[in-house]
C-alpha cells in the first residue's frame, strides 16, 4: 500500500516521549491526591486572569502551588502523544482507522457527556468535565488499537 504521512501526527518516536509524561504525571497524581504531599518548592507567583479561592481575583499575581497544573499538563501532553503519533509504517487505510476512531471516540463521548449533563451535579460534574479532557484521549487509543490490531490480522 502506499505510505502516506499526515501532517498532523507526531513521528512515532513520541509514542516513546508519551510514557515518561504519563509515568511522570501519574506519580505526581499519587503523591498529590493520594498521598496529599504539595512540594514547597512548586509555591509560585504566578500571572491569573481569574482566582477564586477565599476570594475572586481578576487580572493579578497571585501564590499557587503548581502541582495540579503540572500533573494536568503532564497527563494531557502524555496523552496527546500516546494517541497522535504516526505507526511506523503509516498507510491510507492506518488514516481511514483514525478517521473512523476518531468519530467513534466522538460519538461516545457526545453520548456520556448527555448522560453527565442528566445525572450529575455539583463538584462532582466537575470532575466529570476534567476527567473529559482525558478520557478523549483515552477512548480513541482504545479504539484506534483494537482496529488497527484487527486490521493488521486480516
Amino acid at each position: 500500500m502506499a505510505q502516506s504521512k499526515p501532517r498532523y501526527l507526531l513521528p512515532w518516536v513520541f509514542k516513546y516521549l508519551s510514557l515518561i509524561f504519563l509515568i511522570a504525571g501519574a506519580v505526581l497524581y499519587y503523591l498529590r491526591y493520594i498521598r496529599d504531599i504539595k512540594f514547597s518548592f512548586l509555591d509560585w507567583t504566578v500571572f491569573a486572569i481569574n482566582s477564586q479561592y477565599f476570594e475572586t481575583k481578576s487580572w493579578t499575581f497571585i501564590q499557587n502551588n503548581m502541582s495540579e497544573e503540572i500533573i494536568g499538563i503532564f497527563l494531557l501532553v502524555g496523552f496527546y502523544f500516546l494517541a497522535f503519533s504516526r505507526e511506523k509504517i503509516e498507510t491510507a487505510e492506518t488514516n481511514a482507522i483514525r478517521l473512523e476512531s476518531m468519530i467513534l471516540t466522538i460519538f461516545i463521548n457526545t453520548i456520556a457527556l448527555i448522560l453527565s449533563f442528566l445525572l450529575i451535579y455539583g463538584f462532582t460534574f466537575l470532575w466529570v468535565m476534567i476527567v473529559d479532557a482525558y478520557a478523549l484521549f483515552i477512548i480513541y487509543y482504545i479504539i484506534f488499537r483494537i482496529k488497527y490490531a484487527k486490521m493488521k490480522s486480516a
